[in-house]
């Protein structure tokens, strides 16, 4: 009998390795695949998920090859992060990647890591001849490598049930466990979850059946509980995950346990009340005793994929509840664009402007409150929920997604008039982008003033408020310029931002010389704000000029 200690180091080594390996790959997917996300790719995504049938066969191939739902779930889990397809669109994929992984049971083993040291040692290759500092192919590559990370940690993971497989302790366990159908379940609840895999677990009960140690009974009790486990591991693999992205893995969950629950009904109703379900079934299908077990781990998963089919509207809706869109998921999608607007361009510029009027009125918020505590930072929440940096990360989403429909409506035919529209609406949009990268660097430049000199600090705050209080006011004037088009608003905002390059440095030369004393870092540090500053007007004063004066509304 191989000695406990021993065997746990055999396993959690492993086991360890493995989870390592596959959460640097989960990242480097999620990472990759956001930057992928071109209409190109949306497009074949789209195309490949359009049905749910289409999906079905995709899912089962993927289970079948990969013996990993888990793996399949955080994969997709991460192109629903990165806009690619929908939690509905990938619900079939995974339900049926359940099902592919019977293949492990009925093929008795499945080896997929000489696959995954190909697609490593081939991804090496491409970054041996600099492949990642290609501009058109670097994220393919990342995504790739994080794809080939996924799946050799999930090796390493199976790689812990090797010695638990040839364990004959373990074989005790499950034979103890055995007397109680309950704890049967349990146990294979728990390995399964741990493991990352139902397959595997359930592998070992089909040959300690075979070998006359477990009944069928027994065996169907094992894999109910290991379905369910692995289920509840993918949930738990995606702890990290937030917001939509984790809502496919609380599907699967969902679906798995109670796909679990209803086969383990049907046989405590069978074995209770004599009626002929589950037992009767696999007799009938096969008077083998290993097959019969491989039909019972099928038939779970198309329980699982059944209940997923009927129950459909209410597992969106639960989902939805237990892992809501995070803010910055939130305000990373466009509030009025989308793919069906575009079939009318000038609805879908009035859209456009609609959008490029919310960014406008986020930009105020990079900047720290007035009225502010001095140790306050970046870091701080704004008022939409999310700190500066993140809050600049979703408005760029959100313009990438205008310029894309902007890209989109430039590419069809148009009279003269919607092609100046047009082309206005794409000067103002890089503009946008020129105004929030500003705006950003410029509060970063602000805070930095008051941390370099603790004995002038009332005079760094003065200034840092002055620009501060400067900025906020341009920027909400040019937000309600935006929304409104007042001929009055507009006239002062260009007085405000015409061409002051002499009061600048005007502004400029007086605060150089109070603060000469306080040293080169603090001269250094006051130049950089008041030239963002000067960039930043200079940007409002663009954006301002390429908007039409109205009648005060729109």
């Amino acid at each position: 009998m191989q000695d406990p200690a021993s065997l746990l180091q055999e396993i959690l080594g492993p086991f360890i390795g493995g989870l390592g390996l596959f959460f640097v790959g989960v990242k480097m997917i999620g990472s990759n695949l956001r930057l992928l996300s071109g209409p190109r790719l949306r497009q074949l995504v789209a195309s490949s998920v359009a049905s749910a049938w289409r999906g079905g066969a995709i899912g089962t191939l993927s289970g079948g090859i990969t013996q990993s739902s888990s793996a399949i779930t955080l994969i997709l889990s991460n192109m629903i992060a990165a806009n690619l397809m929908s939690v509905a669109q990938a619900m079939p994929v995974v339900a049926w990647a359940n099902v592919g992984t019977s293949a492990l049971v009925l093929a008795s083993t499945v080896d997929i890591r000489i696959p995954v040291f190909y697609l490593l040692g081939l991804i090496g290759i491409s970054y041996f001849f600099e492949i990642d500092n290609s501009t058109r192919y670097r994220h393919i590559a990342g995504a790739m490598l994080g794809i080939g990370l996924v799946f050799m940690g999930l090796q390493l993971l199976h790689a812990g049930a090797i010695p638990l497989r040839e364990s004959e302790d373990f074989r005790q366990v499950l034979v103890l466990t055995a007397r109680f159908g309950s704890l049967l379940v349990i146990v294979a609840l728990v390995v399964a979850m741990l493991l990352q895999s139902s397959s595997t677990v359930s592998a070992i009960a089909v040959s300690m059946t075979v070998a006359g140690l477990l009944t069928l009974e027994q065996t169907t009790l094992i894999i109910y509980g290991a379905s369910a486990g692995s289920g509840l591991g993918a949930l738990l693999l995606s702890a990290s995950s937030k917001g939509t992205a984790r809502q496919l893995a609380v599907i699967q969950a969902i679906t798995k346990v109670l796909g679990s629950l209803l086969m383990l009904a049907l046989l405590v109703l069978e074995k209770t009340a004599s009626v002929p379900l589950v037992l009767a079934l696999l007799s009938v299908l096969t008077p083998v005793i290993a097959l019969q077990a491989a039909w019972a781990f099928l038939l779970t998963q198309l329980a699982g994929v059944l209940l997923g089919n009927i129950l459909a509207p209410f597992l969106l809706r639960a989902a939805a509840r237990m892992s809501p869109p995070t803010p910055r998921e939130t305000l990373s999608k466009p509030r009025y664009l989308s793919e069906e607007s575009l079939g009318d361009a000038e609805t879908a510029m009035d859209l456009v402007e609609l959008e490029q009027t919310g960014l406008l009125e986020h930009l105020g918020a990079y900047l720290s409150e007035v009225d502010s505590a001095p140790q306050e930072s970046a870091a701080t929440t704004t008022a939409y929920g999310l700190p500066a940096r993140e809050l600049a990360a979703a408005d760029a989403a959100v313009s990438e997604e205008i310029s894309r429909s902007l890209g989109t409506l430039a590419s069809q035919p148009h009279e003269g008039s919607t092609v100046k529209r047009l082309l206005a609406l794409q000067n103002r949009q890089r503009l946008v982008a020129d105004l929030s990268g500003a705006v950003l660097h410029l509060e970063v430049a602000l805070q930095r003033i008051p941390a370099l000199d603790d004995a002038n600090r009332e005079f760094c705050l003065g200034i840092s408020a002055g620009i501060r209080e400067s900025a906020h006011f341009l920027l909400s004037t040019l937000h309600e310029c935006a929304a409104t088009g007042d001929t009055n608003d507009l006239f002062m905002l260009q007085q405000f931002t015409g061409d002051h390059s002499d009061t600048m440095d005007s502004l400029r030369k007086r605060w150089l010389d109070e603060a000469s004393h306080m040293g080169q870092q603090m001269l250094d540090a006051l130049f950089s704000a008041t030239a963002l500053f000067e960039r930043t007007v200079w940007i409002i004063g663009r954006y301002v000029s390429t908007l039409p004066p109205s009648d005060g509304t729109r």
